[in-house]
């Protein structure tokens, strides 16, 4: 966005687990995740030296954007945050106050969900030892967005994001195992096709 030419970019992120919105029996393993994946905790800092960014990065909960505080965006970009937290329509909610102009959002979605019920919302709640609570449909992220103030201007069906060579292909006997579960199936479409998501454009409803 800044190579884009906004003259402000502010991103915003926990870094500390314990702030995390997160179900209380995945905490243990979401800590071990933030030390594999962010180490101590530098990338940001060394590649704005390395880019000469001016991006800004607020120690800040989607739960606590403020207008008073940060101001107002003409775009915001929202990425497969949702099915972290407890409250996804409260944090669009809290996205709204801040965004004046777009947002654009890109979530996870369940696939089979959403192949057999493409015009009502479906969401599976989770909420035990895996760091999501939600693995909603794709008429469910839009409803969700719609329920906080937004209107949707465009939008995507289902596509997958690939899994990098971290995440082999399961052999299709442990495959065909893994399938007699929602979760198992999730996980085993994750590996082959890639995580099913769905984008939008909205904007608030009042605009």
């Amino acid at each position: 966005m800044e190579r884009r030419g906004a003259d402000e970019v502010v991103a915003i992120d926990v870094p500390d687990p314990r702030g995390w919105d997160w179900p209380a029996r995945a905490t243990p393993t979401g800590m071990e995740m933030l030390g594999v994946m962010k180490g101590e905790d530098r990338a940001f800092d060394v590649a704005a030296r390395a880019l000469r960014s001016r991006v800004r990065r607020d120690d800040l909960s989607v739960y606590a954007l403020d207008p008073e505080r940060l101001g107002r965006f003409d775009l915001v970009f929202l990425g497969s945050l949702l099915l972290h937290l407890r409250d996804p329509v409260g944090a669009l909610e809290r996205v709204r106050a801040v965004c004046r102009g777009t947002l654009v959002l890109a979530e996870t979605v369940e696939l089979v969900a959403s192949l057999r019920w493409p015009r009502r919302p479906v969401a599976r709640l989770e909420g035990d030892d895996a760091p999501w609570w939600w693995q909603p449909n794709v008429a469910t992220v839009r409803r969700m967005v719609r329920a906080a103030g937004f209107r949707a201007v465009a939008a995507t069906g289902l596509y997958f994001v690939p899994l990098g060579p971290a995440h082999p292909r399961p052999p299709l006997r442990e495959g065909w195992r893994e399938a007699r579960t929602p979760a198992g199936r999730e996980r085993l479409v994750a590996r082959w096709l890639g995580v099913p998501h769905t984008a939008l454009r909205a904007v608030p409803s009042a605009a």
